[in-house]
């Protein structure tokens, strides 16, 4: 039996925070890419904490809106002018309809694969236990279905996996995950597709070996993901 495993930001859906502030914050002048600069940099640190499951979602934004000027910074582009609470609900709001978004072609490439014999799919993501709840329901449910083996779609804020990539626990997580569909899986059977190099070359230094820098922004499924797993044996 054979494991395919994909990230979901870059790979089978948008990214999050840093595509939205990015966004919202989108200027030419040099005083405000060193600002955004800064605003990411603080976002970052409370990423760190937001994707482990340590606090909220309300909690990440109202960190960032502490410890930032995006206040400022999103009022000076005319989006929003209002207080704390209201900018928070604002960043939420927007996060859902401006960045939530799946990129199809290779959420069906990967329900494909699933109808290969001997192929099991599964998700190794980074992320936030509200946001993969909402990434769950968009397009009538279309993750759910796709990825419905749950033991397999194992996230960084999981109450069993509290790592993040590319920190070896997490691998170690998705391993321990894996056993519970066959006890007898070696990391050769396993491939994973992550849109950051970093991430892929830790996998390989796991012992993936089976890793693949994909990102579904920038590659075609059919021209770059497709080969590189048929070099893999991996066919549909």
């Amino acid at each position: 039996m054979r494991f395919v495993m994909f990230d979901i930001g870059g790979v089978l859906a948008n990214d999050m925070f840093n595509v939205l502030f990015e966004t919202l914050l989108a200027s030419d002048v040099e005083s405000d890419k060193s600002e955004l600069k800064q605003i990411m940099s603080i976002a970052d640190e409370v990423w760190g904490d937001y994707k482990l499951g340590k606090i909220t979602e309300d909690e990440f934004f109202k960190t960032i809106i502490q410890k930032s000027s995006i206040s400022s910074a999103i009022s000076r582009r005319g989006h929003f002018t209002g207080d704390d609470e209201g900018l928070l609900n604002y960043l939420k709001k927007t996060l859902r309809e401006q960045n939530f978004a799946l990129f199809t072609e290779t959420v069906q490439f990967a329900s494909k694969l699933k109808s290969v014999t001997n192929i099991k799919i599964g998700i190794l993501s980074n992320h936030s236990k509200e946001w993969i709840h909402d990434l769950f329901l968009l397009n009538d449910g279309l993750l759910n279905q796709v990825f419905d083996n749950k033991d397999l779609v194992v996230i960084s804020c999981d109450d069993d996996i509290c790592a993040a990539k590319p920190d070896f626990k997490v691998y170690e997580g998705m391993l321990s995950r894996i056993k519970l569909v066959d006890p007898h899986v070696s990391l050769d059977q396993i491939i994973f597709i992550d849109d950051k190099k970093r991430n892929t070359d830790a996998a390989i230094h796991f012992g993936i070996t089976h890793s693949i820098h994909f990102d579904a922004r920038k590659q075609s499924v059919e021209q770059h993901l497709r080969p590189q797993l048929e070099q893999f044996s991996i066919f549909y």
